[in-house]
């Protein structure tokens, strides 16, 4: 029985044979490991699913890999029935996926075997992957990326394991010790900073690096953590599981990342001796840019380039919506479509078919009183979903505009580490 309070322990996974094939000998040596701990140690079970019928595997060797994975000889036929938008914008963008056999197979199997992804370095999949997720629910997962989803669903269960080390190191050293941009800050901060820079310098450093970038990161892995349970769901027909939980990660990752944006100004304060306030420091102060502007004219250019500024703009709108305005919780955005659209006589009709035998239980009265949300309940599920995680964001002049923070979160948290570079290296190199 599927429930929407419960934390998934079983995830399941379509590899495609050639991209495990080629990333065979990583595989075994970084994932195999991990994902063998999460099963023995933490009840936790990674499937994969390895369909021979589409490509010959008897070049896998490694004994321990081939215990984690399903070797399934037969599956259904190479056909998927792409959405009509989904159809359109692939004749346009990448028609050669409507007729690839291999790509149509591995579709066609997460679809009934109603999987948590497809692993693959197929070009036509990753290079449709949005369009796919968006209508289909159906995640294209890039082999170079299944590394960080395992860690991802380690994070979420409060597993803080570790190839390298080869064992549980717990979250308070975990993002500083095995991410990848984290552990070279930590590590450039215990060399080149701690003891040499100025009081100020080290410990707003430390706070920003050591402190406030990971709890960015573990924000990050919850949200991408509760999206695995949400399409979860959504995939077994219950939409709207877990939407408080990536809208409490979401907006956490928010707060901090503005946080962080305002917390390098101070680090430049104090790394360049400025005669400013703290106070008036920021990411958008003007007092600060103006002083700033005198001392590193190139840093400057950089973060008010259209680009880097354009997106400051968008992390202003999500950092004030969520500290002063009503909190956005990513939500499913929907078109109505011809079935959605039928009267409630007509859906009565066709409930009395679907739960005959709760009409047969039921009397009269009790009927009356569960028709309506049996009614909304059906027209909900027949609707088309647009966007699964949209929200509105509210500019103080009272324009605005929709955004999908869930889907964006890496794009911003890639910027994030951009700016972040960009002050660290003018600053400090």
């Amino acid at each position: 029985m599927i429930t929407g309070n419960s934390i998934i322990k079983d995830f399941l996974f379509v590899f495609d044979p050639p991209s495990l094939l080629a990333l065979q000998d990583r595989f075994s040596r970084e994932a195999v490991p991990a994902l063998m701990h999460l099963r023995e140690s933490s009840g936790i079970t990674t499937q994969l699913v390895l369909p021979r019928y589409i490509f010959d595997i008897s070049a896998l060797k490694d004994s321990k890999l081939m215990k984690l994975l399903k070797v399934i000889t037969e599956g259904p036929p190479p056909i998927f029935n792409f959405d009509k938008v989904v159809a359109k914008r692939l004749r346009k963008d990448c028609g050669e996926l409507l007729e690839s056999k291999r790509e149509l197979a591995l579709l066609s199997l997460s679809e009934s075997m109603v999987a948590d992804g497809i692993v693959t370095g197929s070009k036509l999949l990753i290079q449709s992957q949005y369009v796919l997720y968006q209508y289909h629910r159906i995640r294209v997962i890039p082999v170079d990326e299944f590394l960080d989803l395992i860690s991802v669903i380690a994070v979420g269960n409060s597993v803080f394991w570790s190839t390298a080390y080869a064992g549980d190191i717990g979250f308070d050293a975990f993002y500083q010790m095995t991410h990848w941009k984290a552990s070279r800050l930590f590590k450039w901060w215990a060399r080149s900073i701690s003891g040499r820079e100025k009081k100020e310098s080290v410990e707003n450093l430390r706070a920003a690096l050591l402190n406030r970038f990971p709890y960015i990161l573990y924000s990050r892995d919850m949200v991408r953590f509760y999206q695995l349970h949400r399409d979860y769901y959504i995939r077994n027909n219950q939409r709207q599981m877990y939407g408080t939980a990536i809208g409490f990660y979401i907006n956490t990752f928010y707060l901090m990342l503005w946080g962080m944006l305002d917390h390098l100004t101070i680090i430049a304060k104090h790394a360049r001796d400025m005669r400013i306030s703290e106070r008036y420091c920021g990411i958008r102060s003007k007092d600060f840019w103006k002083e700033f502007r005198k001392i590193e004219n190139g840093l400057y250019n950089y973060i008010k380039g259209k680009d880097i500024s354009d997106w400051i703009n968008i992390m202003a709108d999500m950092r004030h919506q969520a500290a002063h305005s009503i909190i956005p919780i990513p939500s499913l955005l929907v078109n109505e479509t011809t079935d959605s659209k039928k009267s409630d006589d007509e859906i009565i009709e066709i409930l009395k078919n679907e739960k005959s035998s709760l009409y047969r239980i039921f009397d009269s009265q009790t009927i009356e009183a569960l028709q309506p949300s049996w009614i909304a309940d059906w027209k909900w599920k027949k609707m088309e979903i647009v966007a699964p995680g949209m929200i509105r964001i509210t500019k103080p002049d009272g324009t605005g505009y929709m955004r999908d923070p869930v889907v964006s979160v890496d794009h911003d948290l890639s910027n994030l580490i951009a700016v972040m570079d960009a002050f660290l290296v003018k600053l400090f190199n």
